[in-house]
């Protein structure tokens, strides 16, 4: 059976401890893609309510699956006309009962995402129209999209898109619908949470590409495979269940489709470099770690406050910057003398405490500020970008945003000098958003014209 991230699961069953197999109890999983996921148990799993709880939950549904809850913890307990017992967890397997998720027993997975068929932007169909009034037949001509394969070093994995398409026929209407999947499979097997991870990751950059948040709408995962010969040929069917887990961010049971158009970078658009752009975001310890993180967050906070938006973005541009390893007035060991000159000069009559605060400020006191940061990145961008984001003006435009940044962090009415009222705190957030977008796309491997064309021209990032 087919369970679906996006929308609510509720599972009847019975359910145990693995430590006591012998002692079962009925009751109801509901899985919430939006909030606490619960299963709620007609008595307890537990002798008592002070013997703690447990880290994994078995269980059986009435149809005879067999399901596994990770990150389980007892959340209530009622003693009323019926004892019952709630007791939250994180993620749930269907599909088997594996005690250890941190176990390296998984082959392979499979997920769909929202927008990954508009993503691939392949139309599989051609209609011919007759060419005079003698013809009376149209044709319609439909090629299934072809798969895309490759390997991804980084990640030392194999993956596969691939699209499936599914006709539906009445008396005067035929409808195909095509489903698109991503398989990931592992030089080796892997953990749960190694899969999980890779998942997440490329949420992260779907989100990136679409520019807009993406959810994941199915996750399988494949722990066997059996081997069996057809027409005289090997072949593999591999047995897969579903593992749920929440998402980050606001999760739409509904989601319209997008036209690929509304989609910047689709795979037909980037494909030439779409597996250097994966290797480049699978590759651990790289600059791109935290505005990735960043920006992927914001997308999914859309409502979050504009003073959050804007400090967390300040932040992931200086950490970005920060690893360009040209980030330092002086090299250290030039700087140890004048650091140590200031600390010798730090008055003997301050409290500890004081002159602790003094010492770090003169220890990091080599590293560029935000003002030079932010005014390298912004000088070198392409001239248009330059031009509609500073309108022509560098100096004022970081001068406000740094003017603003130390606001908000120190709250010093003596330090409110340019600071951006809550109008243009939008549009200036917005605009270190394309900023920091744009250097991010660069690094993982997208040519910097099509950057630049789809910054200016693209409706997904209309300048505020």
């Amino acid at each position: 059976m087919k369970y679906s991230l996006i929308d609510i699961i509720e599972i009847e069953g019975n359910w145990w401890l693995p430590s006591i197999p012998n002692k079962k109890y009925r009751g109801k999983m509901k899985y919430n893609p939006t909030g606490y996921s619960e299963l709620t148990i007609e008595g307890s799993l537990y002798p008592s309510l002070f013997s703690g709880s447990t880290d994994t939950i078995f269980g059986e549904s009435l149809t005879g699956e067999s399901i596994t809850l990770y990150n389980s913890y007892l959340s209530s307990w009622s003693t009323g006309d019926m004892e019952t017992t709630s007791n939250r967890f994180y993620s749930a397997y269907i599909g088997e009962n594996y005690l250890d998720k941190t176990q390296d027993r998984i082959e392979s997975m499979n997920m769909s995402f929202s927008f990954l068929e508009s993503w691939i932007d392949f139309n599989p169909l051609q209609v011919t129209f007759p060419t005079n009034s003698k013809e009376k037949i149209s044709m319609v001509e439909y090629t299934p999209p072809e798969g895309y394969f490759r390997t991804i070093d980084s990640l030392k994995a194999k993956i596969y898109i691939q699209s499936k398409s599914y006709p539906s026929l009445s008396i005067n209407d035929i409808r195909i619908k095509t489903y698109t999947f991503i398989t990931i499979r592992p030089f080796t097997k892997q953990s749960f949470e190694w899969f999980e991870n890779v998942a997440y990751r490329l949420r992260q950059l779907l989100c990136v590409l679409v520019a807009r948040p993406v959810s994941i709408r199915y996750f399988y995962l494949c722990p066997k495979k059996k081997r069996y010969v057809d027409n005289s040929k090997v072949k593999y069917m591999r047995d897969c269940g579903s593992y749920i887990f929440p998402q980050i961010g606001e999760v739409q049971s509904e989601i319209r489709n997008l036209h690929p158009r509304e989609i910047p970078f689709t795979l037909e658009k980037i494909k030439p470099h779409f597996v250097s752009i994966l290797n480049a975001w699978f590759s651990p310890g790289t600059r791109i770690d935290k505005a990735r993180d960043i920006i992927f967050t914001l997308s999914m906070l859309e409502e979050s406050p504009i003073e959050f938006r804007f400090l967390s973005l300040i932040q992931a541009l200086e950490a970005y910057d920060r690893t360009s390893g040209d980030n330092k007035y002086q090299f250290d060991e030039d700087y140890e003398d004048v650091a140590q000159v200031l600390i010798n000069a730090i008055p003997s009559n301050l409290s500890q405490g004081h002159k602790a605060s003094l010492k770090s400020r003169i220890i990091y006191g080599n590293e560029y500020s935000l003002r030079k940061r932010l005014t390298s990145l912004v000088k070198i961008l392409p001239k248009a970008l330059h031009s509609i984001y500073t309108k022509g003006d560098t100096d004022n435009f970081v001068t406000r945003i740094v003017d603003t940044r130390n606001y908000l962090v120190h709250r010093d009415e003596r330090t409110r000098g340019q600071v951006l009222d809550t109008g243009d705190l939008y549009i200036y957030t917005r605009f270190i958003e394309l900023i920091l977008t744009y250097y991010l796309l660069l690094e993982i491997g997208i040519p910097q014209r099509t950057v630049e064309n789809e910054l200016i021209s693209h409706n997904a990032y209309r300048h505020a």
